[in-house]
């Protein structure tokens, strides 16, 4: 939602709402105080939803911050030396 390019529509979004949800994988990040280019889109729908963690990529650089109670990771680009992970 937002932006040029719309990654999750509004439909998917509302859908999210309903059903809760414990971890978010994006490609684009929310915005932050580690990551002043991220999304205003996305940081209010973290706000609004406190999952317990978000993962996301774009930025190929790894941090860690906080958005109320969600823990929000940046993944590096491993050819950087970024950090990498593997979910079940």
């Amino acid at each position: 939602v937002g932006g040029k390019r719309k990654h999750f529509t509004q439909q998917q979004m509302d859908a999210l709402r309903e059903t809760g949800f414990d971890v978010l994988l994006l490609h684009d990040g929310p915005l932050s105080e580690k990551l002043p280019k991220g999304q205003v889109v996305l940081r209010e729908f973290i706000e609004e939803m406190q999952p317990f963690r978000v993962y996301h990529g774009h930025f190929h650089y790894p941090y860690r911050a906080s958005i109320g109670k969600t823990e929000v990771i940046g993944l590096g680009h491993i050819a950087y030396g970024g950090e990498s992970i593997v979910l079940f």
